[in-house]
């Protein structure tokens, strides 16, 4: 599924990335205010609001798509998803489902266990 091993680390970075959001979510409990901090603000920063920072047309953009809405629940945004109580049962939901880097969507299930391979083979390369 990668070209190379540049590609799947790439995916890492924005799946870290992702975490790093949540944290910082989780204790600021201000969810737009803080995508919006993620996303628009830092391209205006960079001086690249023409091209970064919005999901359209022309725009460079890296995405993940959840199963659910961070907004309503942060915890959507965990990469493996998170269990909750609903009418007294136990149910699964979130989680990152695709992270689309450079145009290219990676389905997250497959992208962690290429990661693990990619790794035991380093592993095994270093002995």
């Amino acid at each position: 599924m990668f070209a190379s091993a540049s590609g799947a680390a790439a995916a890492v970075i924005a799946v870290v990335a992702v975490i790093v959001l949540l944290i910082v979510l989780v204790v600021l409990k201000r969810s737009i205010k803080i995508v919006q901090q993620a996303t628009g603000n830092n391209a205006k920063i960079l001086g690249q609001e023409e091209r970064l920072g919005r999901v359209r047309a022309g725009f460079l953009a890296d995405l993940i798509v959840v199963n659910g809405n961070p907004l309503e629940n942060l915890k959507v945004l965990y990469p493996t998803g998170v269990d909750e109580i609903r009418n007294g049962k136990t149910v699964h939901t979130g989680g990152v489902e695709w992270t689309i880097k450079d145009g290219i969507p990676y389905y997250a299930p497959t992208l962690t266990a290429r990661v693990k391979e990619i790794v035991a083979e380093a592993r095994r390369a270093a002995r």
